[in-house]
């Protein structure tokens, strides 16, 4: 990928001094050395080299020999496999008092609550993508705290490029991770973890938001679902403080009418028709959801939990069910 120097130095302005002294090179960890606004490895021994930067100027800093993503396709402003119809996507956003996000701003609050207590907190979203522009608001959290947005695509609130499985910073830099809708994105969602677990101070917290019943999205780049029991074992190495339902039952119906129709019609556009039919279930989503048949049957789930020394074993992971069977 060809760089201008005016290119490069836009990278600079994409990274905060203390986030640039943070950063280390995805497949060796090495510190990562500074010239004219690109960054380079600073191992003799890495053949990384030199890290490109996107057409908008935010460091690439992704091992593209290790991802599902091409050094080409990284310049993208828009996730790959994202082809919704921008038109009916509006919508449908316009009906907000449909909602089958039962938990989402609840659970936003309970972590800016949770870093209250923190004087300057560091927040890390892994795939933040458009949603880093509004989570300082969801959050509410004081203004000193710093929150970086990463992604694996290019786009005006990403901070700079990289893959979840090979965060690019050094051990115990954030307070928070946030990977909300992410996980099912990633060919080995457990490295993730681990690497979510290393950038997290001793008392560091991480929240996750995973679908379950859910069909697929993004195309090629749609890996792996969990059973909300499914995704407590992923957190084993995370004292839970608290999980459930995000997305309920109600969604799930939603879901395979949607899919059904493009099966039936061989239409994308026939999902788009028949799905504002479902918008009432809604409705009864939240009511849905409350019971602990919804925990068995929800189209995804949260986890919000602190960094623990000790690792769940797998007859506590099995105790740990909460559903209704």
């Amino acid at each position: 990928m060809a760089v201008t120097a005016s290119r490069a130095r836009g990278a600079i302005d994409h990274c905060p001094a203390w986030v640039r002294a943070t950063l280390r090179c995805p497949r060796c960890k090495a510190v990562l050395e500074w010239e004219n606004g690109q960054a380079r490895c600073g191992s003799s021994g890495c053949d990384l080299g030199v890290f490109p930067v996107t057409e908008c100027g935010q460091p690439v800093l992704i091992d593209f020999e290790n991802s599902v993503v091409s050094e080409e396709g990284v310049v993208r402003s828009k996730p790959p496999g994202d082809r919704r119809i921008r038109f009916a996507r509006g919508l449908l956003r316009s009906f907000r008092t449909i909602s089958t996000n039962v938990s989402g701003v609840s659970n936003y609050r309970t972590l800016g609550a949770l870093l209250e207590e923190i004087a300057e907190p560091r927040v890390l979203l892994i795939g933040g993508g458009d949603s880093g522009r509004d989570v300082r608001s969801r959050l509410q959290v004081k203004p000193s705290a710093e929150i970086v947005n990463t992604d694996v695509y290019a786009g005006p609130f990403i901070h700079l490029l990289a893959d979840g499985h090979q965060l690019p910073f050094a051990a115990e830099t954030f307070d928070l991770v946030i990977a909300n809708a992410v996980l099912e994105h990633l060919l080995d969602p457990a490295v993730a973890v681990a690497e979510i677990w290393r950038v997290l101070k001793a008392s560091g917290l991480v929240y996750a938001d995973t679908p379950f019943l859910q069909a697929v999205h993004m195309g090629a780049f749609d890996f792996m679902r969990f059973s909300p029991l499914g995704h407590r074992a992923l957190f084993r190495s995370f004292k839970e403080i608290d999980r459930g339902v995000t997305v309920g039952p109600m969604s799930v119906v939603r879901w395979s009418v949607e899919h059904a129709a493009k099966c039936l019609f061989r239409s994308r556009r026939a999902g788009w028709f028949f799905r504002p039919l479902t918008l009432p279930l809604g409705w009864l989503e939240r009511y849905a959801s409350r019971t602990p048949f919804a925990l068995d049957a929800c189209s995804g789930s949260y986890f919000i939990g602190r960094k623990s020394s000790r690792t769940l074993s797998p007859k506590e992971i099995v105790a740990a069910y909460k559903g209704g069977q």
